[in-house]
């Protein structure tokens, strides 16, 4: 992992620059003409944190129609909890510290109720991840919490929960490490992926996963990647023990999929970061979505994806991805498209992008 001191000078330079470098990343949509420079970057934070805090129900959601309980939107409040923390919010501070409690105590309440959150508001295991981090960055960023070791005692006991119930979705449960175990379809190396990710999170916030398993998740991706350099474009699907169904071709695995994959197996501590970064350099060749809605999550992932496989790689990554929020930024301070009505989540990815070299500056202190 590189220094704190080098990543700041990684990103001046890359914010100095007036062009990213040929060829490193496809046309993105819109182009700002307004350059990303730090201080307008932060700027961009600050309003896109006013904006969530002025739109946030007292329920915790930020359906600014009403639709709906803030049971039914667990998945988007604890994107927005992750943003705010990767912007170096706590829950200490004044209408942003507000607007994370409010966030934090709707997710705890939740998941008091059923750790199974993700079948409470239907993300299923997606969900459940994200509610998951932002349980794990809070005990990770805020030591003492809010109000005291009992509510880091009480989130910890949660998170502990979750993890119990991430695990069992893990299609390696049941298969010893050493038989041959390919997915038999893009979705069983997607939740491989997203658990690792979320588990490896846990434990950093002092919430140990099993260890067996663990290894056998990023066994799990490690083959996979190995049956299909140079990425996980595509694969053939393979029946796994128990299924009969015959052998099929998958479907493209997307770039949440290969950043989730490639970040766990970065952080396994076996000699992987040669083939972490060639599963990234397939990330960054990944064309932008055609759908624009799709737009806020591809930026986030490459971003978060270069931000901790290879730093080098980040500036034009991150640039690129600046100027995309900054052209899309609204006059209220959301990252919106045109006519978006539900803005919460693309301002969430906005807040975790933008606020990507502080996260990293973290991650590099943890």
């Amino acid at each position: 992992m590189h220094s704190p001191r080098l990543i700041t000078a990684i990103l001046v330079c890359a914010l100095s620059s007036d062009t990213a470098a040929a060829g490193t990343a496809p046309a993105s949509g819109p182009s700002s003409a307004v350059r990303p420079t730090p201080d307008a970057i932060a700027r961009c934070v600050r309003r896109a944190t006013d904006f969530l805090a002025a739109t946030q129900r007292p329920d915790g959601a930020f359906r600014a129609d009403g639709g709906g309980t803030a049971d039914g939107h667990l998945a988007e409040i604890a994107l927005v909890a992750q943003g705010l923390f990767a912007a170096g919010v706590t829950p200490s501070e004044g209408t942003s510290g507000l607007l994370l409690r409010r966030c934090m105590d709707t997710l705890m309440a939740a998941a008091r109720r059923d750790p199974d959150v993700g079948q409470v508001d239907g993300s299923g295991l997606p969900g459940e991840c994200a509610i998951a981090g932002a349980l794990a960055e809070a005990l990770t960023l805020e030591p003492e919490g809010a109000s005291g070791g009992g509510r880091r005692a009480e989130i910890k006991a949660v998170l502990a929960a979750m993890v119990q119930i991430i695990s069992r979705e893990l299609p390696m449960r049941s298969t010893p490490s050493t038989a041959p175990n390919l997915p038999s379809a893009t979705s069983d190396l997607a939740i491989a992926a997203r658990s690792a990710s979320t588990l490896l999170a846990a434990d950093r916030a002092g919430v140990t996963a099993d260890a067996q398993l663990l290894a056998d998740t990023t066994d799990f991706i490690r083959r996979c990647r190995t049956q299909n350099p140079p990425g996980f474009a595509a694969y053939p699907a393979v029946p796994g023990p128990g299924r009969s169904a015959p052998a099929t071709r998958s479907g493209p695995v997307s770039v949440s999929t290969m950043a989730q994959a490639a970040i766990a197996l970065s952080r396994d501590e076996s000699p992987l970061a040669p083939d972490s970064s060639a599963i990234l350099q397939v990330i960054l060749a990944v064309p932008p979505p055609a759908d624009a809605s799709d737009m806020p999550h591809w930026h986030y992932q490459r971003v978060h994806a270069a931000l901790l496989i290879d730093p080098d790689t980040l500036p034009p990554v991150y640039e690129m991805a600046a100027r995309y929020f900054i052209s899309i930024q609204r006059s209220d301070g959301a990252f919106a498209l045109p006519n978006e009505r539900h803005p919460a989540t693309s301002t969430a990815y906005g807040l975790l992008t933008l606020s990507a070299p502080a996260s990293l500056t973290l991650e590099t202190r943890r």
